[in-house]
């Protein structure tokens, strides 16, 4: 049966719709990662790169800034309620830590706020009206971009092709956290130096592995893994571990890069090709091959990014 482009596209923007949705009513639901990924029908590995190729924003930055946009609200609203009530019932582990997301969103502690309606209530009208304003801003945006989805883009379509991933036994050495290419870089340097001396005799084949991109999950759920094919019967020693990619149908997207940092790569994937192709993220890793060897940042080297894939 042929792929219908743009009723493929139309389901990718309602599934995330009803996501938005229940972010922006539901503060006393889960909106965990998983709660929202099975809300919208797809795999928790890729749900986040969905919903910011679709929203244009992080999924964990959308939930933060409307629990704090209607906690704002109720800080004002709700003159009954402490702080710490406000701040809890949206999500914020202590009011600490909703008072200082709400000076960097307002110019004021929550605190400050709620003494200004007291003493200074022109200054806390002003940062009301900041509130407001904003909260309108972010409605307005993001109805702008689901519209956008909906209707589809103006970009070109990137050239993607339906592959197939062999089952693959890799040696791989691990980064957790945020990072940047320097990081990035440094892992691969660490897998090539024990592969050159593990592998000698052996071509190397260097892979990578990502579980969300850099600026797309909160710091702490962040790693990447480089990798080298690993040949049948290698014994393996520290710093490596071993760890098989099941294999099975992946979308391909191919380009040429000087850098390490390819967030714009998966982005053009997931936001301008997966929404119309008919096909959803599974629960295999997304891995980047390098089919020129090692990846030197400052070099021009080809990359392949695969996207494990499933018909949606």
């Amino acid at each position: 049966m042929p792929i219908d482009p743009e009723s493929t596209r139309q389901e990718y923007v309602s599934r995330v719709n009803k996501v938005v949705d229940r972010i922006q009513n539901g503060f006393d639901a889960d909106l965990s990662l998983a709660a929202l990924a099975e809300e919208a029908g797809f795999s928790p590995f890729h749900f986040h790169r969905i919903f910011a190729g679709v929203v244009g924003e992080p999924l964990h930055s959308f939930v933060r800034r409307s629990r704090l946009e209607q906690a704002a609200l109720d800080l004002e609203r709700r003159p009954d309620r402490s702080i710490t009530e406000i701040a809890l019932k949206h999500g914020f582990s202590s009011s600490a830590n909703f008072s200082r997301a709400f000076k960097e969103a307002f110019g004021a502690s929550a605190r400050e706020f709620r003494e200004a309606r007291s003493h200074h209530p022109a200054e806390a009208r002003e940062v009301f009206k900041r509130i407001n304003a904003g909260i309108r801003r972010s409605v307005e945006q993001t109805h702008r971009r689901l519209t956008a989805a909906w209707k589809g883009t103006d970009r070109a379509k990137p050239i993607v092709v339906i592959d197939t991933f062999p089952s693959t036994v890799v040696a791989y050495v691990r980064h957790y956290g945020p990072y940047e290419e320097r990081q990035k870089a440094a892992l691969f340097r660490k897998i090539r130096r024990w592969a050159e001396t593990a592998l000698s005799g052996h071509s190397i084949t260097y892979l990578g592995i990502c579980y969300g991109d850099r600026g797309l999950l909160d710091s702490d759920r962040r790693r990447y893994d480089a990798c080298v094919v690993l040949p049948p019967g290698t014994p393996l020693t520290p710093p490596v571990a071993r760890l098989e990619i099941a294999g099975g149908p992946i979308a391909v997207l191919r380009c040429e890069t000087k850098s390490l940092l390819v967030c714009s790569a998966w982005n053009t994937l997931h936001r301008d090709w997966l929404p119309s192709s008919g096909y959803a993220p599974d629960n295999r890793p997304c891995v980047e091959r390098f089919p020129d060897g090692y990846p030197e940042p400052g070099r021009l080297f080809r990359l392949e990014i695969c996207q494990s894939v499933r018909p949606l």
